[in-house]
Protein backbone atom coordinates (compact mmCIF):
# COMPACT_ATOMS: atom_id res chain seq x y z
CA UNK A 1 0.00 0.00 0.00
CA UNK A 2 1.36 3.54 -0.48
CA UNK A 3 2.45 5.63 2.03
CA UNK A 4 1.62 9.03 0.94
CA UNK A 5 -2.36 9.39 0.11
CA UNK A 6 -1.84 12.91 -1.61
CA UNK A 7 0.87 14.30 -3.62
CA UNK A 8 0.29 18.43 -3.80
CA UNK A 9 3.13 19.75 -7.02
CA UNK A 10 3.71 23.37 -6.58
CA UNK A 11 5.51 24.57 -9.79
CA UNK A 12 6.98 27.96 -8.99
CA UNK A 13 8.57 30.68 -11.18
CA UNK A 14 9.10 34.05 -9.57
CA UNK A 15 6.57 33.66 -6.64
CA UNK A 16 9.04 34.63 -3.75
CA UNK A 17 6.17 36.78 -2.29
CA UNK A 18 3.65 33.94 -2.60
CA UNK A 19 5.36 30.96 -2.34
CA UNK A 20 5.64 29.98 1.66
CA UNK A 21 1.77 31.18 2.12
CA UNK A 22 1.12 28.75 -0.88
CA UNK A 23 3.56 25.76 0.96
CA UNK A 24 1.91 26.12 4.03
CA UNK A 25 -1.41 25.95 2.67
CA UNK A 26 -0.98 22.90 0.90
CA UNK A 27 0.75 21.34 3.84
CA UNK A 28 -2.79 22.03 5.91
CA UNK A 29 -5.04 21.13 2.87
CA UNK A 30 -5.40 17.25 4.26
CA UNK A 31 -5.33 14.73 7.05
CA UNK A 32 -4.02 12.13 4.77
CA UNK A 33 -0.08 11.60 4.86
CA UNK A 34 0.75 14.06 2.15
CA UNK A 35 4.13 14.82 0.13
CA UNK A 36 4.40 18.66 -0.82
CA UNK A 37 6.80 19.05 -4.39
CA UNK A 38 8.03 22.47 -5.35
CA UNK A 39 9.29 22.72 -8.60
CA UNK A 40 11.26 25.96 -8.67
CA UNK A 41 11.30 26.59 -12.13
CA UNK A 42 14.80 28.31 -13.16
CA UNK A 43 13.63 31.31 -10.87
CA UNK A 44 15.50 33.88 -11.00
CA UNK A 45 13.96 36.13 -7.98
CA UNK A 46 14.43 35.14 -4.05
CA UNK A 47 12.09 32.06 -4.62
CA UNK A 48 14.48 29.06 -3.62
CA UNK A 49 15.51 31.33 -0.90
CA UNK A 50 12.06 31.33 0.66
CA UNK A 51 11.00 27.49 0.16
CA UNK A 52 14.30 27.00 2.17
CA UNK A 53 12.70 28.42 4.99
CA UNK A 54 10.18 26.04 5.38
CA UNK A 55 11.38 23.42 7.31
CA UNK A 56 8.82 20.53 6.77
CA UNK A 57 9.51 16.87 6.11
CA UNK A 58 7.03 16.52 3.85
CA UNK A 59 8.59 19.22 1.26
CA UNK A 60 10.81 18.20 -1.39
CA UNK A 61 11.97 20.33 -4.35
CA UNK A 62 12.66 19.64 -7.65
CA UNK A 63 15.25 22.57 -9.29
CA UNK A 64 15.60 22.98 -12.77
CA UNK A 65 17.91 25.21 -14.27
CA UNK A 66 16.25 26.89 -16.74
CA UNK A 67 12.17 27.96 -17.06
CA UNK A 68 10.28 25.47 -18.58
CA UNK A 69 6.76 26.81 -18.31
CA UNK A 70 3.95 24.84 -15.82
CA UNK A 71 3.41 22.09 -18.08
CA UNK A 72 6.92 21.23 -17.93
CA UNK A 73 7.18 21.75 -14.21
CA UNK A 74 4.10 19.87 -13.65
CA UNK A 75 5.09 16.82 -15.34
CA UNK A 76 8.23 17.05 -13.95
CA UNK A 77 6.64 17.58 -10.30
CA UNK A 78 4.13 14.65 -10.90
CA UNK A 79 7.08 12.21 -11.98
CA UNK A 80 8.43 12.37 -8.49
CA UNK A 81 5.28 11.89 -6.66
CA UNK A 82 4.25 9.22 -4.72
CA UNK A 83 0.84 9.79 -3.82
CA UNK A 84 -2.30 7.93 -4.89
CA UNK A 85 -3.84 11.32 -5.75
CA UNK A 86 -2.22 13.92 -7.33
CA UNK A 87 -3.51 17.74 -7.48
CA UNK A 88 -1.30 20.81 -9.14
CA UNK A 89 -1.41 23.87 -6.99
CA UNK A 90 -0.20 27.58 -8.68
CA UNK A 91 2.61 29.50 -6.26
CA UNK A 92 0.76 32.03 -5.99
CA UNK A 93 -2.58 30.06 -5.00
CA UNK A 94 -3.58 29.07 -1.37
CA UNK A 95 -5.95 25.73 -1.19
CA UNK A 96 -8.31 26.05 2.14
CA UNK A 97 -7.43 23.89 4.70
CA UNK A 98 -8.82 20.49 5.08
CA UNK A 99 -10.37 20.63 2.09
CA UNK A 100 -8.92 18.48 -0.39
CA UNK A 101 -9.85 15.58 1.73
CA UNK A 102 -13.72 16.38 0.42
CA UNK A 103 -12.38 16.33 -2.97
CA UNK A 104 -10.95 12.63 -2.46
CA UNK A 105 -13.75 11.08 -0.42
CA UNK A 106 -15.89 12.17 -3.04
CA UNK A 107 -14.37 10.01 -6.10
CA UNK A 108 -16.37 6.88 -6.41
CA UNK A 109 -14.33 3.72 -7.88
CA UNK A 110 -15.16 4.79 -11.65
CA UNK A 111 -13.79 8.25 -10.92
CA UNK A 112 -10.26 9.77 -12.13
CA UNK A 113 -10.70 13.23 -11.34
CA UNK A 114 -12.56 15.28 -8.85
CA UNK A 115 -13.08 18.99 -8.92
CA UNK A 116 -13.96 21.75 -6.71
CA UNK A 117 -15.04 25.72 -7.16
CA UNK A 118 -12.73 28.83 -6.01
CA UNK A 119 -12.86 32.49 -4.85
CA UNK A 120 -10.70 34.71 -7.30
CA UNK A 121 -8.52 36.54 -5.01
CA UNK A 122 -6.30 40.06 -5.56
CA UNK A 123 -2.64 40.49 -4.68
CA UNK A 124 -3.86 41.91 -1.52
CA UNK A 125 -6.02 38.11 -0.52
CA UNK A 126 -9.03 40.24 -0.82
CA UNK A 127 -11.57 38.48 -2.84
CA UNK A 128 -12.58 39.52 -6.76
CA UNK A 129 -16.34 39.57 -8.09
CA UNK A 130 -15.32 37.53 -11.60
CA UNK A 131 -18.66 36.99 -12.15
CA UNK A 132 -20.37 33.37 -12.48
CA UNK A 133 -16.97 31.93 -13.47
CA UNK A 134 -16.39 30.02 -10.10
CA UNK A 135 -19.70 28.64 -9.68
CA UNK A 136 -22.80 28.93 -12.14
CA UNK A 137 -20.55 27.99 -15.38
CA UNK A 138 -18.54 25.27 -13.71
CA UNK A 139 -21.69 23.02 -13.88
CA UNK A 140 -21.64 20.63 -16.60
CA UNK A 141 -24.34 21.91 -19.27
CA UNK A 142 -24.61 20.95 -23.21
CA UNK A 143 -26.63 22.43 -26.04
CA UNK A 144 -29.49 20.20 -27.48
CA UNK A 145 -31.52 22.49 -30.01
CA UNK A 146 -31.87 25.75 -28.20
CA UNK A 147 -31.82 24.27 -24.68
CA UNK A 148 -29.30 24.30 -22.72
CA UNK A 149 -29.23 20.83 -20.47
CA UNK A 150 -27.26 19.35 -17.31
CA UNK A 151 -25.00 16.29 -17.65
CA UNK A 152 -22.44 14.63 -16.41
CA UNK A 153 -18.93 16.15 -16.67
CA UNK A 154 -17.20 15.01 -20.03
CA UNK A 155 -15.81 16.44 -22.89
CA UNK A 156 -18.54 18.35 -24.27
CA UNK A 157 -20.07 19.45 -21.18
CA UNK A 158 -16.24 21.08 -20.35
CA UNK A 159 -15.46 22.51 -23.74
CA UNK A 160 -19.65 24.08 -24.28
CA UNK A 161 -18.40 26.62 -21.32
CA UNK A 162 -14.70 26.31 -21.90
CA UNK A 163 -14.04 27.14 -18.05
CA UNK A 164 -12.16 24.84 -15.50
CA UNK A 165 -11.26 25.32 -12.25
CA UNK A 166 -7.93 26.42 -11.69
CA UNK A 167 -5.16 23.22 -11.16
CA UNK A 168 -5.01 23.67 -7.37
CA UNK A 169 -8.85 22.96 -7.31
CA UNK A 170 -8.79 19.44 -9.42
CA UNK A 171 -7.38 16.26 -7.73
CA UNK A 172 -6.60 13.74 -9.91
CA UNK A 173 -5.45 9.74 -9.81
CA UNK A 174 -2.00 9.89 -10.31
CA UNK A 175 -1.90 7.09 -12.27
CA UNK A 176 -4.36 8.44 -14.57
CA UNK A 177 -2.22 11.56 -15.32
CA UNK A 178 0.67 8.76 -16.20
CA UNK A 179 -1.17 7.06 -18.15
CA UNK A 180 -2.47 9.97 -20.57
CA UNK A 181 1.00 11.36 -20.75
CA UNK A 182 0.78 14.58 -18.37
CA UNK A 183 0.87 18.10 -19.89
CA UNK A 184 1.32 18.79 -23.23
CA UNK A 185 4.17 21.04 -23.22
CA UNK A 186 3.66 22.37 -27.13
CA UNK A 187 1.00 24.05 -26.21
CA UNK A 188 1.03 27.75 -25.04
CA UNK A 189 -2.48 28.60 -23.70
CA UNK A 190 -5.15 26.60 -22.12
CA UNK A 191 -2.88 23.57 -21.72
CA UNK A 192 -4.82 22.89 -18.20
CA UNK A 193 -8.21 22.53 -20.84
CA UNK A 194 -6.67 20.08 -23.14
CA UNK A 195 -5.14 17.91 -19.86
CA UNK A 196 -8.17 17.67 -18.49
CA UNK A 197 -10.23 16.81 -21.86
CA UNK A 198 -7.29 13.79 -22.11
CA UNK A 199 -8.08 12.90 -18.57
CA UNK A 200 -11.97 12.79 -18.51
CA UNK A 201 -11.49 10.56 -21.68
CA UNK A 202 -10.14 7.64 -18.75
CA UNK A 203 -12.98 7.79 -16.27
CA UNK A 204 -15.82 9.80 -14.89
CA UNK A 205 -15.24 12.89 -12.87
CA UNK A 206 -17.33 14.18 -9.97
CA UNK A 207 -17.66 18.21 -8.90
CA UNK A 208 -17.88 19.11 -5.10
CA UNK A 209 -20.30 22.24 -4.25
CA UNK A 210 -17.70 23.78 -2.26
CA UNK A 211 -14.76 26.11 -2.55
CA UNK A 212 -11.42 24.50 -2.41
CA UNK A 213 -9.09 27.40 -3.47
CA UNK A 214 -8.50 30.93 -3.09
CA UNK A 215 -7.36 31.74 -6.67
CA UNK A 216 -5.38 34.94 -6.93
CA UNK A 217 -5.49 37.30 -10.17
CA UNK A 218 -3.24 40.05 -10.88
CA UNK A 219 -2.45 41.96 -14.21
CA UNK A 220 0.53 40.51 -14.90
CA UNK A 221 -0.57 36.99 -14.72
CA UNK A 222 -0.02 34.91 -17.71
CA UNK A 223 -3.80 34.15 -18.30
CA UNK A 224 -4.62 37.77 -18.01
CA UNK A 225 -3.12 38.75 -21.35
CA UNK A 226 -6.26 38.37 -23.03
CA UNK A 227 -5.42 38.52 -26.94
CA UNK A 228 -2.64 36.18 -26.66
CA UNK A 229 -5.19 33.43 -24.15
CA UNK A 230 -7.74 34.40 -27.02
CA UNK A 231 -5.13 33.05 -29.59
CA UNK A 232 -3.51 30.80 -27.76
CA UNK A 233 -7.06 28.91 -26.90
CA UNK A 234 -7.83 29.13 -30.23
CA UNK A 235 -5.47 27.34 -31.28
CA UNK A 236 -5.80 24.59 -28.26
CA UNK A 237 -8.96 23.99 -29.36
CA UNK A 238 -7.90 22.89 -32.97
CA UNK A 239 -5.28 20.56 -31.09
CA UNK A 240 -8.33 19.11 -29.08
CA UNK A 241 -10.13 18.46 -31.87
CA UNK A 242 -8.09 16.80 -34.18
CA UNK A 243 -6.42 14.68 -31.41
CA UNK A 244 -9.97 13.10 -30.70
CA UNK A 245 -9.03 9.16 -30.10
CA UNK A 246 -12.45 8.32 -32.36
CA UNK A 247 -15.05 9.65 -34.44
CA UNK A 248 -17.54 9.59 -31.63
CA UNK A 249 -15.57 11.72 -29.40
CA UNK A 250 -14.41 14.20 -32.34
CA UNK A 251 -18.19 14.97 -32.67
CA UNK A 252 -18.85 15.30 -28.94
CA UNK A 253 -15.54 17.71 -28.40
CA UNK A 254 -16.61 19.89 -31.84
CA UNK A 255 -20.28 19.94 -30.70
CA UNK A 256 -18.97 21.14 -27.55
CA UNK A 257 -16.89 23.84 -29.10
CA UNK A 258 -19.51 24.98 -31.39
CA UNK A 259 -21.81 25.16 -28.64
CA UNK A 260 -19.74 27.53 -26.45
CA UNK A 261 -19.37 30.19 -29.37
CA UNK A 262 -23.07 29.74 -30.49
CA UNK A 263 -24.09 31.13 -26.64
CA UNK A 264 -21.08 34.01 -27.23
CA UNK A 265 -22.47 35.15 -30.48
CA UNK A 266 -25.92 35.13 -28.79
CA UNK A 267 -24.89 37.36 -25.88
CA UNK A 268 -23.28 39.20 -27.14
CA UNK A 269 -25.55 40.04 -29.75
CA UNK A 270 -27.89 40.56 -27.20
CA UNK A 271 -25.72 43.12 -25.64
CA UNK A 272 -24.97 44.97 -28.76
CA UNK A 273 -21.51 44.13 -28.75
CA UNK A 274 -21.09 43.18 -32.49
CA UNK A 275 -17.32 42.91 -32.73
CA UNK A 276 -17.50 40.13 -30.36
CA UNK A 277 -20.97 38.66 -32.34
CA UNK A 278 -18.99 38.40 -35.52
CA UNK A 279 -15.91 36.90 -33.68
CA UNK A 280 -18.00 34.01 -31.69
CA UNK A 281 -19.94 33.36 -34.82
CA UNK A 282 -16.70 33.05 -37.56
CA UNK A 283 -15.79 30.99 -34.81
CA UNK A 284 -18.41 28.33 -35.27
CA UNK A 285 -17.90 28.32 -38.96
CA UNK A 286 -14.58 27.83 -38.58
CA UNK A 287 -14.72 24.93 -36.25
CA UNK A 288 -17.07 23.30 -38.40
CA UNK A 289 -14.80 23.62 -41.17
CA UNK A 290 -12.37 21.90 -38.79
CA UNK A 291 -14.62 19.29 -37.85
CA UNK A 292 -14.71 18.31 -41.44
CA UNK A 293 -11.07 18.05 -41.94
CA UNK A 294 -10.31 16.46 -39.05
CA UNK A 295 -12.84 13.30 -39.49
CA UNK A 296 -10.62 11.55 -41.94
CA UNK A 297 -7.65 11.67 -40.02
CA UNK A 298 -9.43 10.40 -37.02
CA UNK A 299 -11.09 8.22 -38.42
CA UNK A 300 -7.90 6.45 -39.95
CA UNK A 301 -6.44 6.42 -36.80
CA UNK A 302 -9.30 4.35 -35.21
CA UNK A 303 -9.89 2.16 -37.80
CA UNK A 304 -5.63 1.53 -37.83
CA UNK A 305 -5.50 1.27 -33.66
CA UNK A 306 -9.03 -1.19 -34.66
CA UNK A 307 -6.53 -3.28 -36.97
CA UNK A 308 -3.89 -2.86 -34.30
CA UNK A 309 -6.43 -4.22 -31.38
CA UNK A 310 -7.31 -7.20 -33.75
CA UNK A 311 -3.89 -8.52 -34.46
Amino acid sequence: MNRVGLSIVIPAHNVQETIEHTIHSALSSSHRPLEVIVVNDGSSDQTAARVALVHDPRVSVVTRAHAGGPAVARNEGADHAQGEFVTFLDGDDLIVPGTLDRLIDAFSPRDVVSMGKFIAVNEHDLALDIGTWSTFQLQPMVRRGRRWEPCALNSESILSRLVTPPPGAIVLRREVVRAVGGYRCDIARSEDLEFLVRVLGQGSAVLVDENVLRYRRTPSQRSQATRQRRWGRFRTLMVIMESSPSPHELLARGRGIVSHHRERAQLSRQTRQWWPALRSLGAVFFFWIWLVVCSPRVLARAVGNLRITRS
